[in-house]
């Protein structure tokens, strides 16, 4: 982050500076939950029985702060889930295969949630 916000990345890209600006590190999701009160909806690949359909992201994202939580790897733990308020339901396509990088995730998923009504 310092590179963006103080370094050579910030002069390069004021964009992404400004970006950075945004963003506060926490140790755990428990702060972020103290800090903010959000409702904390997870994302995974895998198909879960009790999943939020993303409709239904998008309007509880509408009525309260709600923090989206992505996976890397293997995506998030056993652990890292049960703490969680919901799961959304897998950006699927139309293959069996299902597996995007965490960029194109969020920016599916952030579209879903924030993006116009088509």
């Amino acid at each position: 982050m310092q590179h963006w916000l103080k370094g050579f990345g910030g002069l390069y890209n004021p964009y992404r500076k400004q970006a950075f600006e945004t963003i506060r590190l926490v140790e755990s999701l428990d702060d972020v939950r103290a800090q903010t009160g959000a409702y904390m909806i997870g994302t995974s690949a895998s198909r879960m029985p009790e999943a939020m359909p993303w409709n239904a992201v998008k309007e509880q994202a509408r009525t309260c702060d709600t923090c989206l939580v992505f996976g890397t790897g293997w995506g998030l733990t056993p652990a890292v889930t049960a703490e969680l308020d919901a799961v959304a339901a897998p950006i699927e396509g139309r293959g069996d295969y299902n597996h995007l990088s965490v960029r194109s995730a969020v920016s599916i998923a952030l579209d879903r949630v924030l993006g116009r009504d088509t």
